[in-house]
């Protein structure tokens, strides 16, 4: 007769030997109808390893395994290996397992009847693994709709909860699934785009498009003031005799947290306008026109050190938020809306702390 299946070593590391004996070797012995004790005993030896053996061995000494019975064996092994837990002590660690983040419930119950093993429970296991499941459930959504029901029973409460977790799981999925991606723009790219709007032209020749260091005109002399670097068109010199006709520009260059701007200036030497000639490309991030006569394109406006350009208050709304009322700064222009840490403890200093999910996404700042 062919055997059924297959009896590995015993792995005091990856199991018990109280699941080895009565959910391996019992169900290898039924499989295959083995009663016979004798052959039992000879199959154990056989299969369950040679550093088992040698512990056999040693715990019989000078008796060897061979002059044992079978049941005798199993009782040596399990004695050694699973020695009965203190009641006590397993009461204790079951009533104080609470859910971990991220556990499902069907973990958190089966850990919970793992506890429960040693706990000589009796007829009264299912009402404690019920109290268990509603009080270490570790999310107040789930846990209040339990605690609403009348004539709960572990079952229902268990189905209950698995509802409500794949419920949430599935409505996080087709936010992800549906929501508008904000990409975020490299500091780069923002610069480029700043002194596309805000420097058009270039100050050797008016013309756009190009760099005053790039200029075919940058060896022209200038037929209005002679100096070489600039044609007629655009010489400087010539609009001074005319201050009306030219508004007067500053360049002022600001670099605080949440506020640059740039604007040009007047060039009187080479040397000045070599240093613009370096710095055309190099612009900061949120740009407007600075000087008397306030115009342009307008990217962002900061707050400023020492002053205020038509600093407008931000709009906000109040929501109701969990329980608490919190103050929102509109802005239609963001994608996710956030809170700091210090700023969620203190709204909620005076309650429990709404629970948090595991974000799936990265946000960065856009600076």
């Amino acid at each position: 007769m062919a055997t059924i299946g297959t009896l590995a070593a015993f792995d005091p590391k990856s199991q018990t030997w109280d699941k080895y004996n009565t959910e391996i070797l019992e169900q290898f012995f039924a499989a295959n109808e083995i009663d016979n004790e004798d052959r039992q005993k000879a199959i154990l030896i056989s299969v369950v390893g040679a550093p088992t053996y040698s512990l056999m061995r040693n715990l019989l000494s000078p008796d060897k395994p061979k002059d044992k019975s079978f049941n005798e064996l199993v009782l040596l092994m399990k004695n050694h290996y699973d020695p009965k837990p203190s009641e006590i002590v397993q009461r204790y660690k079951f009533d104080s397992r609470n859910r971990k983040p991220n556990e499902t419930v069907m973990d958190y119950v089966a850990e919970l009847r793992r506890l429960a093993q040693d706990c000589n429970y009796g007829n009264t296991l299912q009402q404690r693994l019920r109290d268990r499941l509603v009080c270490g459930i570790n999310d107040d959504r789930i846990q209040r709709r339990l605690l609403a029901e009348t004539d709960l029973t572990f079952e229902k409460a268990l189905g209950i909860a698995v509802s409500h977790e794949t419920a949430i799981k599935n409505a996080q999925d087709l936010q992800t699934g549906t929501s508008t991606k904000c990409y975020n723009i490299s500091r780069g790219q923002q610069e480029t785009r700043a002194f596309q709007g805000v420097r058009k032209e270039c100050y050797r020749c008016k013309g756009t498009g190009h760099t005053a260091g790039d200029c075919k005109y940058k060896q022209e002399k200038c037929h209005a003031c002679g100096k070489v670097g600039h044609i007629a068109r655009a010489c400087r010199s010539k609009v001074k005799s005319n201050p009306d006709k030219h508004e007067h520009k500053h360049h002022k260059r600001e670099n605080k947290r949440g506020s640059h701007y740039h604007s040009h200036k007047e060039f009187d030497t080479e040397d000045e306008k070599k240093s613009e000639d370096e710095d055309q490309d190099s612009f900061a991030l949120n740009c407007i026109n600075s000087g008397p006569n306030l115009k342009g394109n307008v990217y962002k406006v900061g707050r400023q050190a020492g002053g205020d350009l038509g600093k407008v208050a931000p709009y906000t709304v109040k929501l109701k938020l969990d329980g608490q009322y919190v103050n929102f700064e509109i802005d239609t222009g963001c994608c996710l809306t956030v809170m700091s840490e210090a700023r969620f403890k203190d709204t909620w200093k005076n309650t429990k702390l709404p629970s948090l999910n595991q974000a799936k996404i990265k946000m960065e700042t856009y600076t």
